[in-house]
């Protein structure tokens, strides 16, 4: 059995072996849900809630850095595709370079509060296009693997066990300190949502992904859980877990998720 300690140390082993030299663009090696992902979480930060067209001029830079065939757009094409200026005159005209000003200090202003634990930084250098670097993760800061707990999968008569599940499966975790944890608030956001585990992942900066389904059985319920990897989005380990009620089977989900192992179990 491998303990949740040793499960920390190898996982912060592999991300540092997969991360890029801190500071320079990520190519399309790296995936770019990541850097797309990235841009989401600032242009849909409380930061940038009250500035419409800096949130327009986030997700349009965004995309197009993201892009790496395209080139890097002229003061003309942000006017007209973003700023709604199609008789710009650069030569006369700073509106550009204004707004670029003010997406900048806006950055700097999210990054130094919002943004402070984000594992991706955007930077907006002298010129149009954004650098995305990886800043130091919370799983090296504080030696745990961050983790998102996702509401397990039910029917609708089935929901308010869910709710439960999740609540006291989630206080079992912070108890045993072995990770940190994804907010509540935040992991509900994805409730009954489709999508790939691993855009989940980056949306949060989770290292891992508790996910699963709940049902009804005779004498009570029955969770089926897994532990994914929110990088590879591979599946660690899998356990079914039968109780009474919603909290016995967190507590039984808890104590499993404290000890990892490597092999599937029944």
């Amino acid at each position: 059995m491998v303990s949740a300690s040793h499960l920390a140390t190898s996982f912060s082993i592999a991300l540092a072996a997969a991360k890029p030299i801190a500071g320079l663009r990520i190519k399309p090696s790296a995936p770019d849900m990541v850097c797309k992902a990235a841009v989401d979480r600032v242009a849909g930060s409380v930061t940038f809630s009250r500035a419409e067209q800096l949130r327009r001029l986030m997700r349009w830079l965004g995309d197009r850095s993201i892009e790496s065939s395209l080139q890097a757009p002229s003061e003309k094409e942000i006017a007209a595709q973003v700023l709604g200026r199609q008789d710009f005159d650069p030569q006369t005209d700073s509106l550009v370079r204004k707004e670029m000003s003010r997406l900048r200090d806006k950055l700097a202003r999210y990054y130094d509060f919002e943004g402070a634990d984000d594992e991706i930084r955007i930077s907006a250098g002298s010129g149009y296009l954004f650098s995305f670097e990886r800043s130091e993760s919370l799983a090296s800061r504080s030696g745990r693997p961050c983790c998102l707990v996702l509401p397990f999968r039910c029917e609708p008569d089935s929901e308010e066990a869910g709710n439960q599940l999740l609540e006291d499966l989630m206080f079992g975790l912070g108890e045993q300190g072995r990770y940190d944890l994804v907010a509540r608030t935040t992991a509900m956001g994805y409730r009954g949502k489709a999508g790939d585990v691993r855009q989940f992942a980056a949306e949060c900066g989770a290292d891992l992904i508790v996910e699963g389904s709940l049902r009804s059985v005779s004498n009570g319920i029955e969770a089926t859980t897994w532990l994914v990897d929110g990088r590879a989005g591979r599946v660690l380990r899998s356990k079914k877990i039968r109780g009474s009620n919603a909290s016995q089977v967190a507590a039984m989900a808890a104590s499993w998720l404290a000890e990892p192992g490597t092999d599937s179990e029944q």
